[in-house]
C-alpha cells in the first residue's frame, strides 16, 4: 500500500543549516513535504517590544495584556511607569501558580521582570518560543513531525522508521508526545537501551510484545537498578557495540558520570505532539510563568528551563508517563559536531552518543546522508577518536 507524504515541520534560522537538510530530504522527496517555522534569534527577544510579542505569538501573554502593552510601546515606551500605566486597567489572570508576590503580577509583568537579565539565558528562551510556535502550527495544521535543523538521517530508511514508529504507537494507547530521535549521556543511553526499554516496553494491542517503542524514563527509574549493577561500573559500555574499525570509542572523559540517573533523555529535535498533549502543556504555561523562567534559593540569577526538559515533564503530570512514547529505532540522529548555539561544551558528547545510538541500530554514519564536511569530521574520529570541530578541519588543513 503506497503511503501519503509525511508532513515535516523545520525550525530553522536558514543559512547553511536549511540549505543542508534540504538538500537531505531531496533525496526522498517523493516520501515528504516540507514546511519551514523560524527560529527565534536572541537578538529579538532583547527588547521588550520583541519580547511581548513573540511571547504573545506563542500563546503564552493574554490578548487584553498584549493589546495594553501595544498601546504602551507606542505611546510611552520609556515611561518608568509602564506596566502601571499600561495594565492599570487589566485584570490579573486568575488561577496563577506561584509566590503571592508573583500572583499580584500580571503575567506579563511577572515574565519580563524574571527574563530581562538572562544574558547567555536568552538563546534557550527563543529557542523555547521556537518550539513553542512550531507545536501550535504542528496542531493546527496537522504535521507529522517537528524537526531542528541539526538533524540528518539515512534517505532510504527515514520514511518507514517515522511510519513504523507511528504504526506501532497507534496500537500501543493513548500517545501524546512520540519521539523519533533523542539522546542521552553515554552511561544512560547505555541504560536506556539495556535496562529501562526492556521494563518500560509499549505493549502493542494486537499482543505483539516485541514492539520497538518504550515509555519515557522518569527520574524514579533509576531507583532500581540493583539487578544491573554491570551498569553502574565506570566506562562498561555495552560490548556489542564496539568493532576493530574504531567506529566506536567507549572511554569517557573524567567529566562524565558515571552511574545511572539526572535526565535520561536530552533533546527536542525529532517529535510529534497530540493537540490534547499541546493544549495540556500551554494550560501550565500561560499560569505558571516558573514552569519556564525559575531561580533557586542560592542562585542569583534566573534561569530557562529548556524546552526538552519542560515538554516531557508537563506531559507525564497533565497525563502519565505512560502517553509518551519513544521508538528504540530512531529515524534521526544529531549531526556531527555541527556547533551548538546553547551547550557547544557537550558537541563531542552529543557524537559519542550518537555512536552509540547508530550501533545499536545496526546503522552507521556512513548510513547517514552528511555534508562533505561533517564526512571530515567522521573520517577524523575513524582515525584518532577524537571529536573535533569544522574549524579545527579547517586549520588543520592550512
Amino acid at each position: 500500500m503506497k503511503r501519503r507524504k509525511l508532513r515535516i515541520l523545520i525550525i530553522t534560522m536558514g543559512g547553511p543549516r536549511q540549505e543542508a537538510i534540504q538538500t537531505m530530504f531531496e533525496h526522498c522527496a517523493d516520501r515528504f513535504e516540507l514546511s519551514f517555522c523560524p527560529g527565534i534569534p536572541s537578538r529579538l527577544i532583547r527588547t521588550r517590544e520583541g519580547f511581548f510579542r513573540t511571547a504573545y505569538e506563542a500563546g503564552l501573554i493574554p490578548l487584553v495584556e498584549w493589546e495594553a502593552l501595544q498601546v504602551g510601546l507606542r505611546e510611552y515606551p520609556k515611561d518608568p511607569n509602564f506596566f502601571a500605566r499600561c495594565l492599570q486597567n487589566v485584570p490579573v489572570t486568575e488561577n496563577r501558580h506561584g509566590s503571592l508576590e508573583d500572583k499580584k503580577l500580571h503575567y506579563s509583568v511577572e515574565f519580563w521582570r524574571k527574563s530581562k537579565a538572562l544574558n547567555r539565558g536568552r538563546c534557550v528562551l527563543g529557542c523555547f518560543f521556537a518550539h513553542i510556535l512550531a507545536m501550535k502550527k504542528l496542531v493546527e495544521e496537522n504535521f507529522d513531525a517537528i524537526l531542528e535543523d541539526n538533524t540528518r538521517m539515512s534517505p532510504e530508511l527515514v520514511a518507514s522508521r517515522i511510519w513504523d514508529t507511528i504504526d506501532a504507537s497507534e496500537k500501543g494507547g493513548e500517545c501524546h508526545l512520540r519521539y523519533y530521535g533523542w539522546l542521552g549521556s553515554l552511561t544512560n543511553i547505555d541504560w536506556v537501551w539495556n535496562v529501562h526499554s526492556i521494563r518500560q516496553k509499549v505493549i502493542i494491542e494486537d499482543g505483539n510484545d516485541d514492539t520497538e517503542l518504550f515509555h519515557f524514563p522518569i527520574p524514579a527509574d533509576f531507583d532500581n537498578n540493583n539487578e544491573n549493577q554491570e551498569h553502574e561500573e565506570k566506562g562498561i559500555i555495552d560490548p556489542s557495540c564496539s568493532n576493530d574499525n574504531n567506529d566506536f570509542v567507549s572511554n569517557k572523559s573524567s567529566t562524565e558520570h558515571t552511574t545511572p540517573g539526572g535526565n535520561a533523555i536530552w533533546g527536542a529535535y525529532a517529535y510529534w505532539i497530540s493537540k490534547e498533549g499541546y493544549n495540556a502543556l500551554m494550560e501550565k504555561l500561560r499560569h505558571d510563568v516558573g514552569a519556564i523562567v525559575w531561580k533557586g534559593k542560592r542562585m542569583r540569577q534566573y534561569i530557562i528551563k529548556p524546552i526538552d526538559k519542560v515538554m516531557p515533564r508537563q506531559i507525564t503530570a497533565a497525563f502519565s508517563r505512560k502517553h509518551i512514547h519513544v521508538t528504540k529505532k530512531p529515524a534521526f540522529f544529531r549531526a556531527p559536531m555541527l556547533t551548538s548555539k546553547i551547550h557547544s561544551k557537550w558537541d563531542p558528547s552529543f557524537c559519542s552518543s550518537t555512536n552509540y545510538q547508530l550501533h545499536r541500530t545496526s546503522s552507521s554514519w556512513s548510513d547517514l546522508w552528511l555534508t562533505e564536511m561533517e564526512r571530515r569530521i567522521i573520517d577524523h574520529f575513524k582515525s584518532t577518536g577524537e571529536w573535533i570541530t569544522p574549524n579545527q578541519i579547517e586549520e588543520d588543513v592550512n
